[in-house]
């Protein structure tokens, strides 16, 4: 099932939870999908926000914040929610979490653990990677702003990292050494590193 509402309803929904006493916005769960794109005001999600299926908020331009202790069962599509700065540091995601052109976003929760991909391209802002990162593929295109990376990932299958600048101090030896648990490191930069 998948559930799409316009920006007008969701106020609508949010007024009406804040018009009791408790002035607390309830918490929401969604069995299915939850698409919410091009809410152009929206700044922030409920707390205690669990969706079954796909969360979709793309072209979100103010959300700022995702909820503590979000909880997606299927992927996560924040495309070019670009006031977006960092994820919550309690996030379970069951599929692909995508970030792509996420402009303003500054960095990623320690420890940070997908099954499925990681895609940060054009995320200009980023800084630095977390420990222990993990993923089945990840993905960081154009993304200029990265000035560090971590002592130690988690288990990576496909490392992409195309016209990222970093990957120009280190040699493939260097990077197959610092990040043992990587299969495949691929970019512009790099050759293809096979175990």
């Amino acid at each position: 099932m998948k559930i799409k509402i316009t920006e007008r309803q969701y106020s609508f929904l949010l007024n009406e939870s804040n018009s009791n006493e408790s002035k607390s916005i309830p918490k929401l769960n969604v069995d299915g999908d939850l698409i919410l794109d091009k809410f152009i005001t929206l700044k922030s999600l409920p707390e205690g926000l669990s969706v079954g299926g796909d969360l979709t908020l793309k072209n979100c331009n103010s959300l700022e914040s995702l909820p503590e202790g979000l909880s997606v069962g299927g992927d996560i599509n924040l495309d070019n929610c670009t006031s977006l700065k960092s994820l919550p540091k309690v996030l379970s995601v069951g599929g692909d979490i995508n970030l792509d052109n996420c402009t303003s976003l500054e960095s990623l929760p320690e420890g940070l653990s997908i099954d499925g991909d990681i895609n940060l391209d054009n995320c200009t802002s980023l800084k630095s990677l977390p420990e222990g990162l993990s993923a089945n593929v990840f993905s960081l295109y154009n993304c200029t702003g990265l000035k560090s990376l971590p002592k130690k990932l988690g288990e990576i299958k496909y490392f992409f990292s195309i016209d990222t600048p970093i990957f120009k101090k280190y040699k493939i030896a260097e990077l197959k050494k610092m990040y043992p648990k990587v299969v495949h490191f691929r970019g512009e930069y790099l050759d293809i590193i096979k175990p």
